[in-house]
């Protein structure tokens, strides 16, 4: 959504082009398989991001940037009174040596600030992931999905006296109804629509290669659930093409179901030309190819069972 907001925002602005590399570094990150090229891809991209952020905001002000710590390897003796002049930027830190009861007086340098911590805890994602795998199979990386629930029940909520105590007890009583009424898979829920013979329908030759009968009768509906997900016509699926790793999209121009057994539901698409993807919009750039011919498919048989 956030690249729609940024509509009189030229493609090559410094600060979207930043926000691209945070958008490849995601990507990577929700990958549910990884390979070695993908970490060291990460790595890069990573490096850069954090690169550039530095570069476009930078604060003037040394103060902001830089930090005094303790430097092990630079210290002196109190005897050594003349190793104790030097820069007047060099802070000096006195702490005890030992038994003899000489000080050892040990010199601050300055070292760089690591900026955002979200940006510096971005450097050990790779290894991480070298090591347990895609991120995406950890708890904490479904932990808003998780909790969405939650979220859901605390907006509704009136009672404030125990929240904690209210917020489990309606997490434990949504569960248990959802294990109670969940008795089988989920039936097609089909809205609207007309009966015809197979033989008046424009897509006859096509629906009897699919395996129906030529006598037989289907419904064209306006929409049909199936698994939680509504077909409707002017919607776009995504088929399978096995030929090429680019996804394939096609539109939906009819809903079919079988008049006598509704859980077959086909429907009639038209593919569309895939124009690649956009780096803007993190999305597909799709366009209508209607001269090409209506393809009959069973929804069970797409890539998916969502819908856009």
């Amino acid at each position: 959504v956030f690249p729609f907001l940024l509509k009189n925002v030229p493609e090559d602005d410094e600060i979207l082009q930043l926000v691209f590399l945070l958008q490849d570094i995601v990507k990577i990150f929700f990958f549910f398989e990884i390979t070695d090229l993908n970490i060291i891809e990460l790595e890069n991209l990573i490096y850069r991001h954090n690169q550039v952020f530095h570069e476009l905001f930078v604060t003037f002000n040394d103060d902001h940037n830089v930090e005094a710590v303790n430097d092990v390897d630079d210290f002196d003796i109190e005897e050594d009174e003349e190793d104790n002049i030097g820069d007047e930027n060099i802070d000096v830190n006195e702490q005890d040596q030992g038994d003899h009861g000489r000080r050892r007086i040990q010199r601050r340098r300055k070292k760089l600030k690591k900026g955002i911590n979200k940006l510096h805890h971005l450097v050990h994602y790779p290894q991480q992931m070298r090591e347990k795998g895609p991120m995406i199979r950890l708890w904490y990386a479904r932990f808003e999905g998780q909790h969405r629930i939650i979220r859901k029940h605390s907006g509704v909520q009136p009672n404030f006296k125990n929240p904690p105590k209210t917020m489990a007890r309606m997490f434990q009583l949504s569960t248990l109804g959802s294990v109670i009424f969940r008795t089988g898979p989920r039936e097609n829920v089909i809205s609207g629509g007309e009966k015809q013979s197979i033989e008046c329908t424009p897509y006859c030759a096509k629906l009897l290669q699919a395996g129906f009968l030529a006598n037989s009768q289907v419904t064209f509906a306006k929409s049909v659930e199936v698994c939680g997900e509504d077909n409707s016509v002017s919607l776009f699926v995504n088929l399978k093409d096995e030929s090429t790793a680019i996804p394939s999209f096609a539109m939906i121009l009819d809903v079919i179901v079988k008049s006598d057994k509704c859980d077959d539901v086909f429907l009639a698409v038209s593919k569309c030309k895939n124009n690649g993807l956009s780096r803007r919009y993190n999305s597909y750039s799709i366009s209508n190819d209607f001269d090409k011919d209506t393809i009959i498919i069973k929804i069970a048989n797409l890539a998916h069972h969502r819908v856009w």
